[in-house]
């Protein structure tokens, strides 16, 4: 009788021992997917992030005719060899919108999704001395431009802040 329970006794333990196991590989692979969708999130945030901030340095005048809050429209040179009107702005009946990207001269003024899954951005706009300016229509004296904006993975795991001051030269 002792070594029936004994044997009973490590086949409970070596039960424990493996659900315990499968719990712990269960948790490791959803950490792990979790992990790689926020860094894959990472990676696709530089590319319209660089394009944006290009765009933006490039502008060439002061005055943007549009100066809002989550959209921009400026004149900008030599993005297409040419003089050129960039606009960016989201669209989407859900919290995670898309970024597009409209110049006047690429693809006969087409818009183009540049990001999915964001969910906010924000610019905010600033004179010679570093005073804020409202955000409008036809919006003069702007000399520099944060830019904020969030993307959330894939899985709605996570998401990606990223922010930066930019001073286009020519304004």
């Amino acid at each position: 009788m002792g070594t029936m329970l004994d044997v009973i006794g490590s086949i409970v333990i070596r039960g424990a021992i493996m659900l315990a196991l499968i719990n712990l590989t269960i948790q490791m692979n959803t950490a792990l997917y979790q992990k790689t969708a926020l860094a894959s999130t990472r990676q696709s945030t530089v590319i319209p992030v660089q394009i944006m901030c290009d765009d933006i340095y490039r502008a060439k005048t002061s005055v943007f005719e549009k100066a809002k809050l989550n959209e921009i429209k400026f004149s900008a040179g030599d993005i297409n060899d040419n003089s050129e009107t960039v606009y960016y702005y989201l669209e989407g009946a859900t919290s995670a919108k898309g970024l597009y990207r409209q110049v006047s001269s690429i693809n006969n003024n087409t818009p183009a999704l540049i990001a999915h899954n964001v969910t906010n951005m924000t610019f905010e706009y600033y004179d010679l001395d570093g005073v804020a300016k409202s955000p409008g229509e036809n919006v003069g004296g702007i000399k520099s431009i944060k830019l904020k904006l969030t993307i959330q993975t894939d899985n709605n795991s996570g998401s990606t802040f990223w922010e930066k001051n930019i001073f286009p030269p020519n304004i």
